[in-house]
């Protein structure tokens, strides 16, 4: 019986957490019903998160008068511990999350800060937030573009929160001379999810900076390749060595087409997959266009991709047009290697 006892004990308070969650604070609930905004605010927002201090923030959202903006942006301005107990991260992820639904640009700046915290429960709440806020005042994606095009991470986040009202901007972005910029813009477009994105992402699958995440934004748009051209691209984007070898014919006259591109990126597209790939019987044609069209950054290129004879061409190249080669432990430079597929 003792046994018995303990057991059931043990199941009672195991059930009991499991449902604290739905454990309603009863002075919230009437303040709520009375629509008494301030007491909230002093009663709960203004003191250390406790239980029913998440929801009184929720109430607070609910009710939606603007004199709570500020009291629940000084609770997402106040840093979040690993330590922190969970009714300070419930609170700082409802506090995002009623800002959103007052919609005062006051708090974008808050929340933005918040779109990449290292909680996920927070991190959530403040794209929340910060989407609900971006739905009727669309200016915010404008205030966002210089970060987004410095290649700042919480930037890019924020946008992909955003959704919509960032679409325009974000295909305009795909335009950027900047690999990051258009690289980061896929991503964006990936998370938005809208098929108007999925013509403009198929155009920089040619466009070797950013041609991986804009293989993956158009999968996720559940795009299908049809031509061969189309099939070539996205297995180049996915770096499918294997599969491009095995239908080497095909690749070999998409790429060979790509050469023929007045535009330098395609172009330079064509060059690295070649490389990539490692086709051997593509070295005399690679050797043939840096000798007609070839720059220094071309013959770097070649210099460092670990193919013999297309590393003796640009050093060639190099003697031929004055240049000096010279070792360097230098990181920067992009390297496409032989084979790296």
């Amino acid at each position: 019986m003792k046994h018995h006892i303990i057991a059931t004990s043990l199941l009672f308070l195991t059930l009991t957490a499991c449902n604290l969650d739905k454990v309603k604070d009863d002075k919230v609930t009437r303040l709520a019903a009375e629509k008494n905004v301030k007491e909230l605010i002093d009663a709960y927002i203004k003191k250390r998160p406790t239980f029913g201090t998440d929801q009184a923030a929720e109430a607070l959202g609910n009710l939606g008068d603007k004199q709570a903006v500020e009291p629940l942006i000084a609770v997402l301005n106040t840093p979040v511990k690993s330590s922190a107990s969970s009714a300070e991260i419930k609170t700082h992820a409802a506090a995002a999350i009623a800002l959103g639904k007052l919609k005062d640009t006051r708090a974008v700046k808050p929340l933005i800060a918040n779109v990449k915290h290292p909680n996920s429960l927070i991190a959530t709440a403040a794209k929340a937030g910060l989407k609900d806020i971006a739905s009727s005042n669309p200016q915010i994606v404008a205030q966002l573009l210089p970060a987004f095009k410095k290649d700042d991470a919480t930037a890019v986040a924020a946008l992909s929160a955003i959704g919509k009202p960032a679409l325009e901007p974000m295909l305009v972005a795909l335009k950027e001379p900047d690999g990051r910029t258009r690289t980061n813009a896929a991503s964006v477009l990936a998370d938005i999810g809208d098929p108007k994105a999925i013509a403009p992402l198929t155009k920089n699958l040619t466009d070797w900076a950013s041609s991986p995440m804009v293989g993956t934004a158009l999968e996720k748009l559940n795009w299908q390749p049809v031509s061969d051209a189309d099939k070539v691209h996205l297995l180049i984007a996915k770096s499918k060595g294997e599969e491009l070898r095995n239908s080497w014919e095909m690749t070999k006259s998409v790429l060979l087409k790509d050469l023929e591109s007045k535009d330098p990126r395609t172009l330079y597209y064509a060059l690295y997959s070649f490389i990539s790939i490692g086709g051997k019987d593509t070295t005399e044609t690679l050797v043939k266009v840096l000798k007609e069209e070839g720059n220094k950054d071309l013959a770097l290129a070649y210099l460092n991709c670990g193919e013999p004879t297309l590393e003796k061409a640009a050093q060639d190249w190099a003697t031929a047009k004055g240049y000096k080669v010279i070792k360097t432990k230098r990181k920067d430079q992009n390297v496409v290697k032989w084979g790296s597929f």
